[in-house]
Parts: structure tokens; C-alpha cells; sequence
């Protein structure tokens, strides 16, 4: 049976710059694939580089290098079809308690190019 791949990462390497000129590595390398129907969680002590993944995989943060696909869509070239496919629930409650929810779903819908009315 030919399983498909839900996630593929490739030699994924992210670089953060300090204002010392220092470099911090979060990731390096990172090699992973996730087949549909598999369920997996990302484990590691603070620091270890698993927020700036899911924050790769949610366009938030620009990789250095490597390859990235989500049902066989392509980071770098499908980057609004990535970020559809997956979804992220942040620990911490993220929503602005002043924002009513119709505006917090504004909000959202335009962040993906959904007009207002819609």
C-alpha cells in the first residue's frame, strides 16, 4: 500500500540573528515525515527549536533552508495552501479580549484574503 505523506521536512535549518552578531541555531537539519494517519507529537526541553517549526509551518517565520511539503504542497511555492492545510492551537488564549467574535472572525478570514461580507 502506498502511504501518503501528510508532512515531509527536509534538512530544515533555521538561523536567528542577535545584535552581537552571534548566531543561534533553532534548527538544524530537522528531517521528518508524517504519513497520513499518523499521529505524532513534537516532545523537548525549552529551546530545542519546536515553536519556530510550527511557526515555519504557519508562515510566521522564514526558514534559512530547506524543503518543506504539507499534502504535497511546497512551502516556498505554495505557501497559502500550506497554511490552509494546517491548523495551530496555541497554549496560551491569543484573542483580544476587546474584539467582539464576529470582528476576531474578520479578522482572521482577511488574514487568508476572505472578503468581509463572506
Amino acid at each position: 500500500m502506498n502511504e501518503k505523506n501528510a508532512l515531509k521536512v527536509e534538512k530544515l535549518t533555521k538561523i536567528y540573528s542577535t545584535k552581537s552578531s552571534n548566531q543561534i541555531k533553532a534548527l538544524n537539519n530537522l528531517n521528518l515525515e508524517v504519513k497520513e494517519g499518523e499521529i505524532f507529537g513534537l516532545l523537548g526541553p525549552n529551546g530545542a527549536g519546536k515553536t519556530t517549526f510550527l511557526n515555519i509551518l504557519a508562515g510566521t517565520v522564514i526558514k534559512n533552508s530547506g524543503n518543506v511539503n504539507v499534502w504535497g504542497y511546497d512551502l516556498d511555492k505554495n505557501s497559502r495552501q500550506v497554511r490552509s492545510s494546517i491548523g495551530i492551537v496555541p497554549q496560551e488564549v491569543n484573542l483580544d479580549a476587546f474584539f467582539s467574535p464576529r470582528k476576531l472572525l474578520e479578522l482572521q478570514a482577511g488574514l487568508y484574503g476572505i472578503p468581509k461580507k463572506r
